[in-house]
């Protein structure tokens, strides 16, 4: 992506493509290599002079935004009359189709997505190399500005795939023949076996672009994600998209109804429309009769028949060099030469938004002032930009406002239910697209993958194994489990420097509980995770104070991404009415985690020491301490004062936890009192207790209250 500005708003968008570059570079590695990059130069210069804002490239192609109709217009006749004066590499021609369309678009970080896009896309595609083509709202925008020479040709009505028909009109300079033969009049072209789907295509439109040049140098490609992520219809778009590529056509072999596993190449020889061949194998009859073929086939929904798939695209990929296999599953399928394509979810604030106002429209409820898109924001985050769980929640819009979908997501698997009968019972409801990936993993990935549910955030494999684990399999097991867990794209591995750590999407995290409570193990897990918490907590407070400022700082990004399970542990703590599970998490907090987050400790401290048995506990003391150093941050020094005086009174009945923290707060509380003697003793005895380390929290505190007072 270049750097600079890029324009927002309404804005004109310049799609342009190598017509048949694939057989080109074929036919004449060697030239068209030289070609191309002087294809390329000449495009960034253009573009670059007349203020093109080049947003994605994809193997010949670019796609470049424009402030102004005018200046993408001007560019365009631009690129073809300096192409058509550049002598190419013998005996390459290069001749490059342009489509031109303005509307609003929707921007996130200078990239763009939306029907905007998707129209300049599909008007590119009807263009043959050496046109420029142009919707009705750009040459509307352009036509009475005075363009000199500049013809603008009404093709009429054209049918654009995916879209319906449009207007559209080519654009001819002073130097260009405005023929436009091949415009409005039926094509032949390959044969195209994928669905027409009704539905806009939103919020992966670059990425068709980016499959399309990556799909003729890949024998099998496959994208992989999670359960309602959308790889079926980025797989679909991507095979119209790339059908002229492929002269023998584009197939589709839909495998989620298969369930003999013997039955998976009689399914493809069905779906391509290949004869058997008597007294051989339905492999053999599918080696025969794609070995010389150039097809793409689309093969949707390996991940239950991962071994059988895996070992007939092995078979096709080596005796078929010419075919090209797209394959979607939720795990890679682990051939030779196979690339793995990851689909993720949409960003919430951007196509995710845009996803479910669309789809709401359809449902017949227009969504447009901006409290509502707050709520629609917050509601496709709390979906994890799932595009499945959108449509289902943007279908429920003509009952509901997102603000209530939003409250209701709680019970997300009753709330996102499809009222539609199009008998695909994978995606009728939320919860039956997580159950079917579930359903697919052996009984130790099933037990780790419920057990990760009671964790809030990322965790690193130690997290996990101290909570998931059990005597009945050993931290190895874990791990395989976990590596499992994340190639069914049911867990999201994020690496950070040397740590990898593992995730829930919230709708899996659901799923997860929702197990753990159904087997009786969910109180259970709570109360180890507490534990595991409470010795995080005491760790990373302790780090915060560590000398070192690598290791310092290292805790302090740890303890931001530690805070969402921190909370559930103290929740669940108080609830429960573990007292020593409190004590343990809420009497060791440091200054830095209380200047970062004393606005929920407080009320937390304020709650514990409200449980009964609390104020007489053993581990109360550093709580009071805690709770007294947030009183006098606060200002509010006689409830300081309450709070240190009940636990000097408790310390002299025989309380043996004080803890650092109440020593300091003790300390602080004499010393602004005006108590210094009082305040130096117990600081004395605190550095004694911390071996007189500089670091300990009564060295700091004392002098900064000295200080104060």
């Amino acid at each position: 992506m270049e750097e600079g500005a890029h324009p927002t708003g309404t804005v004109s968008f310049l799609f342009t493509d190598v017509e048949g570059s694939t057989a080109l570079w074929e036919a004449h590695p060697g030239a068209m290599r030289s070609a191309l990059a002087m294809h390329d130069a000449l495009m960034r210069r253009v573009l670059d002079e007349h203020g093109g804002y080049v947003f994605s490239t994809a193997g010949d192609a670019f796609c470049a935004a424009f402030a102004a109709p005018i200046a993408a217009v001007e560019t365009a006749l631009t690129l073809q009359r300096e192409l058509r004066s550049i002598t190419w590499p013998t005996p390459i021609s290069i001749a490059v189709r342009m489509g031109l369309n303005t509307g609003n678009a929707d921007e996130r970080n200078g990239d763009y997505f939306g029907p905007t896009l998707n129209r300049a896309a599909r008007i590119m595609g009807v263009a043959s190399g050496g046109e420029v083509l142009a919707s009705a709202a750009t040459v509307e925008l352009v036509r009475d500005l005075g363009l000199s020479g500049v013809q603008f040709v009404d093709l009429g009505v054209v049918e654009l795939r995916g879209i319906g028909q449009q207007r559209l009109f080519g654009v001819a300079g002073p130097d260009t023949e405005a023929a436009f033969s091949s415009i409005g009049r039926e094509r032949t072209g390959p044969t195209v076996r994928l669905p027409s789907l009704a539905t806009t295509f939103i919020g992966r439109e670059l990425e068709v672009v980016e499959l399309c040049s990556a799909l003729p140098a890949c024998r099998l490609l496959t994208l992989v994600g999670p359960g309602g992520v959308g790889k079926t219809r980025l797989a679909i778009e991507a095979g119209w998209a790339a059908a002229e590529v492929f002269p023998d056509g584009v197939w589709l072999a839909e495998l989620a109804p298969v369930r003999e596993r013997d039955a998976v190449a009689h399914t493809l020889v069905a779906a391509l429309e290949l004869r058997p061949l008597p007294g051989r194998s339905p492999t053999e009859a599918l080696i025969a009769g794609l070995r010389d073929q150039r097809r793409l086939i689309v093969v949707d929904n390996c991940e239950h028949l991962l071994g059988e798939v895996a070992a007939l695209m092995g078979q096709l990929v080596q005796h078929c060099p010419t075919v090209r296999f797209l394959a979607t599953s939720r795990a890679p399928l682990a051939v030779a030469g196979e690339r793995v394509w990851p689909v993720g979810p949409l960003a919430p604030a951007g196509p995710a938004a845009a996803l479910f106002v669309e789809r709401a429209a359809a449902s017949g409820r227009t969504l447009a002032n901006g409290d509502e898109h707050a709520a629609i924001r917050a509601l496709c985050e709390r979906l994890d930009g799932m595009p499945l769980a959108i449509e289902l929640a943007a279908a429920r819009a003509r009952a509901m406002t997102p603000a209530e979908l939003l409250d209701r997501l709680g019970d997300r698997f009753r709330l996102l239910r499809s009222s539609r009968h199009d008998g695909n019972d994978r995606h009728a409801t939320l919860h039956a697209t997580v159950e079917w990936s579930y359903q697919l993993l052996d009984e130790l990935a099933k037990t780790v993958f419920d057990r990760l549910g009671i964790f809030a955030a990322a965790v690193d494999l130690t997290g996990v194994v101290a909570v998931a684990g059990d005597e009945s399999f050993d931290e190895f097991d874990v791990l395989d489990a976990v590596t499992t867990l994340v190639d069914h794209s049911l867990v999201v591995a994020e690496q950070d420097h040397d740590v990898t750590r593992y995730r829930l999407l919230d709708t899996m995290r659901a799923f997860a509980r929702d197990r753990l409570d159904a087997n009786g193990e969910l109180g259970r897990l709570a109360v180890q995770h507490g534990k595991w918490a409470a010795g995080r907590v005491a760790q990373l407070n302790a780090d915060l104070l560590d000398p070192d400022p690598v290791t310092a700082m290292a805790a302090v990004e740890d303890m931001e991404r530690f805070w969402p399970d921190l909370r559930a542990a103290v929740n669940h703590a108080l609830e429960g009415r573990d007292l020593d599970l409190v004590g343990r998490l809420l009497g060791t907090f440091s200054r830095e985690a209380m200047d970062r987050e004393r606005v929920e400790v407080g009320p937390w401290l304020d709650m514990a020491l409200e449980l009964p048995g609390m104020r007489t506990h053993r581990l109360v003391c550093p709580m009071l301490g805690v709770a007294a150093l947030l009183h006098w941050r606060a200002g509010q020094f006689d409830q300081m004062t309450a709070l240190i005086e009940l636990g000097a009174r408790l310390r002299t009945e025989g309380m043996v936890d004080i803890g650092d923290m109440f020593a300091l707060a003790e300390s602080i509380a004499y010393a602004v009192s005006g108590r210094l003697e009082e305040a130096y003793e117990t600081n004395r005895q605190c550095l004694e207790h911390t071996a007189g380390e500089p670091q300990s929290f009564a060295y700091g505190f004392f002098a900064i209250a000295v200080v104060l007072w």
